[in-house]
């Protein structure tokens, strides 16, 4: 994950399927913005916000399919199968 996301060098030198990989992962946009602070061309606009923005949406759609799961157990009934 972390070769993918480009910390040891910038995205741009991975193969061209891997880019398209790599902008899914938060990690990238924030290594860009590093990188960038020491005088490196960043590769993306705004990296902060786009790394923050895929963050957030990342949290939400965890709790959307955390609240779906649980809701499904209590449906069924083993959320009270598996607490006795």
């Amino acid at each position: 994950m972390l070769l993918i996301a480009g910390i040891y060098y910038p995205v741009s030198q991975l193969p061209p399927p891997l880019p398209v990989i790599a902008s899914v992962i938060p990690l990238t946009y924030f290594l860009d913005a590093f990188r960038s602070r020491f005088g490196f061309t960043p590769e993306y606009v705004a990296p902060l916000m786009r790394g923050f923005g895929l963050s957030a949406w990342y949290i939400v759609a965890a709790h959307w399919v955390l609240q779906k799961a649980i809701h499904g157990t209590r449906r069924n009934g083993l959320m009270l199968k598996l607490s006795a």
